[in-house]
């Protein structure tokens, strides 16, 4: 009785064992980007997701989140990195396209490094088919951190409903920043998402038969004490 119980606590502890290494949060790149309004502006739009502004880089499904993001700085140079509407613009709409990587379940956040100098005001999120697609709101009006001017900045992160994918459309408005609105636009420094990684069948397996055994051991303990 005892072994059957020690080797069903050793299966369940193996597996769990491996779950925080699977049930973590991976990093996930967009994969295309959509000037909707406010452009062509300034700067190129896919340095907005290309990562040329971060610290440091991530493999897209495979670095994990929360110890990247803690850390992971936007840079404040505009040629390589940021994007701005149009000058005296207050509103702008940039849809991004991303997909849930293989091995990761879907995508439920939005991670948004607020430019520093002029940055977005208030957004809103959606979700759609296609670039411009106001199909699902995900986001409704967000104020994302009014970032210093000069020194690099971090990301801010928002839970959204999950979905496998598709185009993220982010209508910005009340830009610039209030402080300290160097420049009359919206700006964007980078854009990002993440996801759980999908538990590996054998993670699964291993814990169903862990605690099949203890409750079948369970089971016959108590009926050995009911015969006492």
């Amino acid at each position: 009785m005892r072994s059957t119980l020690f080797l069903a606590a050793a299966a369940v502890a193996m597996a769990a064992g491996s779950v925080p290494a699977v049930a973590k949060d991976v990093m996930i790149q967009p994969t295309d980007a959509v000037i909707i309004a406010g452009g062509p502006g300034f700067g190129s739009i896919v340095n907005t997701y290309n990562q040329a502004g971060l610290s440091a880089g991530y493999v897209s499904g495979v670095t994990p989140t929360m110890p990247y993001l803690a850390t992971t700085t936007h840079t404040n140079a505009f040629p390589c990195c940021e994007w701005f509407s149009e000058s005296g613009s207050t509103t702008a709409t940039v849809s991004y396209e991303a997909w849930a990587p293989k091995k990761v379940k879907w995508i439920d956040s939005f991670e948004l490094w607020n430019e520093e100098s002029s940055g977005i005001g208030v957004f809103d999120l959606w979700h759609g088919a296609f670039a411009g697609d106001l199909g699902t709101l995900l986001l409704a009006g967000i104020s994302p951190t009014d970032n210093p001017l000069g020194p690099p900045y971090l990301a801010d992160v928002y839970s959204i409903m999950p979905k496998k994918g598709g185009w993220y459309t982010l209508v910005m408005s009340k830009c610039p920043q209030p402080v300290p609105g160097s420049f009359p636009s919206c700006a964007i420094g980078e854009v990002a998402f993440n996801g759980p990684l999908v538990p590996e069948p054998g993670t699964w397996a291993m814990l169903i038969a862990g605690f099949g055994l203890m409750g079948t051991a369970l089971r016959r303990r108590r009926a050995a004490l009911a015969r006492a």
